[in-house]
């Protein structure tokens, strides 16, 4: 059995593990019996020691210039974000079973067709988070919104 210790305070859930692929997997509520730490942010690690055949994870879903880990690059063993090179790509806000990443038929899964504009009443629906984050998307936004109404849902960091 596979204990799995994540300290999370987020609203992403965490994935049921009742069919944990790679073992029977439970979570664990104390870290020190914990065979995988999932962390979020340095002020976790910071303040913990790695216990002897533990393995560190870190969850991260922001972009990696607003994150940097120089300091425990020698303590992490796994990343799991959006990027491409993680360990594991975790998208946004959705657990998705690896099994369903792929579509199985790549041709059926696409409707080239299919007008998806058809019954919008909207011009454009904008999801960002970390509105301050630095770079030209807020710039390029607000000059957006001089010439179309753009309706912004977001999450400030």
């Amino acid at each position: 059995m596979k204990r799995i210790y994540y300290p999370s305070k987020s609203s992403n859930s965490f994935p049921d593990l009742s069919h944990c692929p790679v073992y029977e997997c439970s979570v664990s509520h104390t870290i020190q019996q914990a065979d995988l730490v999932v962390f979020e942010n340095d002020a976790e690690l910071s303040r913990l020691k790695k216990q002897k055949n533990q393995s560190w994870l870190l969850y991260h879903l922001e972009s990696p210039r607003h994150f940097s880990f120089p300091m425990f690059k020698n303590l992490i063993n796994f990343t799991a974000t959006y990027t491409v090179d993680s360990t594991i790509v975790t998208p946004y806000y959705k657990y998705v079973p690896f099994s369903d990443m792929v579509p199985k038929d790549l041709n059926h899964s696409i409707e080239f067709d299919k007008d998806f504009s058809n019954g919008k009443t909207k011009m454009i629906a904008w999801f960002v988070s970390n509105c301050n984050g630095g770079g030209p998307r807020m710039n390029y936004a607000k000059e957006l919104m001089k010439y179309i109404k753009v309706r912004k849902i977001s999450v400030i960091t």
